[in-house]
């Protein structure tokens, strides 16, 4: 099934000078599943910089690396409405639904790809979309769920608890895990209820290239120690608490140790010899940055799977990660390759082991390779990555035959409640209503209310969305 029809990729950004974990690991699906001979079309946006909702790259059809783009114009929202409801939610206030829904609204988005994944959402195999939390993914996801496979790339944020998320993730036809932390986030943390779901990650090539660190030295003309840093310089990433930790131990070990950062954002950086702005790298740079680092740090709180770690774990270099990040902190204890600082103190206890021992931190950054190649090279992940897919694809399981022994119904049916088909619906009701399911002859939703309040007209109502239950034509149930 997957080779006779296209997968698409579906994120709100595509291209390599995006930077951005959840959309380069998606494009490198895409581009390891091109090169396995499947069909595969990225659908995104013009934009490019997250900074600014804008086209800032010719829309149309292109081909890069066998994966065939259509980028498509990216609409025109109001920011403010989007930033300020998102500010309300950092604070600890809850929304209102509608006011989630504005939140949508107003989120980075495409009509055009909307309206195309509306008209052409059968011509795919499935729709794989990444992160969920912007309207690339909530939009045509909510359309054509039961094509839909998201890669949500969670984090435990206040965005994570909206009702709106939980629905599109409980409605899709399958999810996809960077890690099993991120995993239980979703369904104890959130309590998404959706059986079809799976733990992969993003994956390296078996024969990654050693990066020359000595070239890098060369280049930039740092001689000594090396904390490095790579990814977007925000404040969201942690950037600032990083340079903060960084000179208040210079002040306390003044010495040659220097902190290099690369990739672009709005944080300022402090005007000294010792804190190293590089920008933008190149693959072939950033390569042997890896492998000139004394140590990687990855301060930051929000990352389902972080693809920095694992790149200088291949190069042989440890890392240093926020012990309030629960996925990197799995990483790191899974794989000995380093260790998790929730404190200055803890930074500075470590910095000092990695200093102190060079031996000791070229055993931790090999542990973290060999962590790396058992569980992410393309030759173990790749199959798995087709498995899922293939699996979660299938016609047969939308919908499933209900109820029967597999698949035993969840509540009782109350008496006298009539069924509905899922199809004889609208569009417009499945979207406001996740779990087509049973509905009484007064309209109301059969299955228990999933959080207090009635559970009038399917509002709050029926569990396990885009997954119809009875009035549907029988399959078989998957095993």
């Amino acid at each position: 099934a997957l080779q006779a029809k296209p997968i698409a990729i579906v994120t709100p950004r595509y291209g390599p000078q995006v930077l951005g974990g959840a959309e380069s690991g998606l494009r490198s699906w895409a581009e390891q599943l091109a090169a396995r001979g499947f069909c595969v079309e990225a659908l995104t946006t013009g934009t490019l910089d997250m900074a600014e909702w804008r086209d800032q790259i010719p829309t149309g059809v292109t081909e890069l690396n066998g994966v065939t783009v259509r980028r498509f114009a990216t609409s025109p929202v109001d920011v403010g409405v989007f930033h300020g409801l998102m500010q309300r939610a950092n604070r600890g206030e809850r929304l209102r639904y509608d006011e989630e829904l504005r939140f949508m609204a107003n989120n980075l988005r495409s009509d055009e790809l909307e309206r195309h994944v509306a008209a052409h959402a059968d011509d795919y195999a499935c729709l794989i979309y990444a992160p969920y939390l912007f309207g690339t993914t909530y939009w045509p996801a909510s359309a054509a769920p039961e094509r839909a496979i998201v890669v949500p790339c969670l984090h435990d944020e206040p965005a994570a608890y909206m009702a709106i998320f939980r629905e599109l993730l409980e409605r899709s036809a399958a999810l996809l895990f960077n890690a099993d932390v991120e995993r239980s986030l979703a369904l104890d943390g959130l309590g998404v209820t959706n059986p079809y779901s799976a733990t992969l990650g993003f994956g390296f090539p078996d024969d990654m290239p050693a990066g020359d660190a000595e070239r890098f030295r060369a280049r930039v003309g740092i001689a000594g120690p090396l904390l490095l840093y790579t990814g977007r310089l925000e404040s969201g990433k942690n950037v600032p608490l990083l340079v903060e930790w960084f000179t208040r131990y210079k002040a306390e070990r003044p010495g040659p140790l220097a902190l290099a950062l690369t990739g672009r954002g709005d944080v300022v950086l402090p005007i000294r010899p010792d804190v190293i702005g590089l920008g933008t790298l190149g693959r072939e740079e950033l390569t042997d940055a890896y492998a000139a680092c004394t140590v990687i740090c990855q301060p930051s709180v929000n990352e389902s799977f972080s693809i920095v770690i694992m790149e200088a774990w291949l190069q042989g270099r440890p890392a240093i990660v926020h012990a309030d990040c629960a996925v990197t902190r799995e990483h790191v204890e899974q794989s000995g390759g380093g260790y998790a600082a929730g404190s200055y103190e803890a930074f500075r206890d470590a910095l000092d082991a990695l200093l102190a021992d060079p031996a000791r931190a070229d055993e931790l950054g090999a542990r973290g390779r060999a962590y790396v190649r058992d569980r992410y090279s393309w030759s173990s992940l790749l199959p798995q990555i087709e498995e899922r897919i293939a699996a979660f694809s299938r016609r047969a399981l939308w919908p499933p035959a209900w109820p029967s022994a597999a698949w035993p119904a969840p509540w009782p049916s109350p008496a006298g409640a009539s069924t509905t088909p899922c199809w004889s619906w609208s569009p417009a009701l499945r979207a406001t209503c996740p779990p087509p399911s049973i509905l009484s002859a007064a309209g109301a939703c059969a299955g228990p209310p999933r959080s207090p309040g009635p559970a009038t007209a399917c509002a709050q109502g029926c569990r396990w969305s885009g997954r119809p239950w009875p009035g549907c034509a029988a399959s078989s149930p998957p095993t």
